[in-house]
């Protein structure tokens, strides 16, 4: 997937990062990794969920509290129950947004059920 901007965003309308395909129903247990490069101050909130832009309250974060645009990973492990033909959505947002952050590589994976 391509590199891109985050815009300043709530976490009621983050950016979508992209989608598992559809899956069984069953729970599933999620990771993922997203790479950032952060503006200053910046701090990139993520969460995987079956409904876009929801979570549930399980988040992978980044923070730069200081100058330059250093590069990390938000990353987390959550179970996720999904119902046949669901997917999960990986979303971020950007608190306290400045020039030069942006998301990287990122990887969305789950064990089945």
């Amino acid at each position: 997937m391509p590199a891109c901007s985050l815009q300043p965003r709530r976490q009621s309308n983050p950016t979508h990062l992209g989608d598992t395909p559809r899956l069984k129903a069953g729970s599933y247990l999620v990771q993922y990794s997203v790479g950032t490069v952060l503006g200053v101050d910046a701090c990139v909130v993520c969460a995987a969920s079956p409904v876009l832009n929801g979570n549930d309250g399980v988040f992978g974060s980044i923070g730069n509290c200081g100058s330059g645009n250093p590069y990390g990973s938000a990353t987390a492990v959550d179970t996720i129950t999904l119902t046949a033909g669901e997917r999960i959505a990986l979303t971020c947002n950007v608190a306290h947004p400045n020039p030069g952050t942006y998301v990287g590589d990122r990887s969305l994976t789950n064990s089945p059920p």
